[in-house]
């Protein structure tokens, strides 16, 4: 994959887990349910470049809607405390990384149902996709061990 490409357009590093992670099982989806943004996707809503700038206007909408400003508490990144979007659901929900200091140190932040509560996580992708196994963070996520069902979407 073109990580120099891909970091210089969205204007940071990428922490090496997703990049390992995209690595070893491009386009993936986890448990036919998360799927990982990836560069080389057909579909513009899974490439990072894409995906993040519309993710990033519709924040910046929601945000300074004053009916829904308080629901959004993260700007996007490039933004102080700013989310950067690593990957969606098929339910809806946003994936982010919380884009403060070195990007070996990003922790997950997920938005559920576009915006109706916000989940800090203290770890990076590749560890927040192997704690699903142990427990669901909600009722319509899956549970299980989510390493028997890797699957690929274009």
């Amino acid at each position: 994959m073109a990580w120099v490409e891909l970091e210089s357009a969205l204007g940071t590093r990428l922490p090496s887990d997703y990049k390992e992670i995209l690595e070893t099982y491009p386009r993936l989806v986890v448990d036919d349910f998360i799927r990982l943004l990836d560069p080389d996707s057909k579909s513009w809503s899974l490439r990072p470049v894409e995906a993040n700038q519309s993710n990033s206007a519709w924040l910046a909408d929601m945000r300074s809607d004053e009916d829904f400003a308080d629901e959004f508490p993260y700007p996007a990144f490039p933004d102080r405390n700013g989310v950067l979007l690593w990957g969606n659901t098929t339910n809806g929900d946003y994936c982010y990384w919380l884009a403060v200091g070195d990007p070996e140190s990003w922790t997950v932040v997920v938005s559920r149902h576009k915006g109706s509560t916000w989940t800090r996580h203290p770890c990076g992708v590749a560890e927040f996709l192997s704690t699903l196994g142990d427990s669901s963070p909600w009722p319509d996520w899956p549970e299980g061990p989510v390493s028997a069902s890797y699957g690929r979407v274009q």
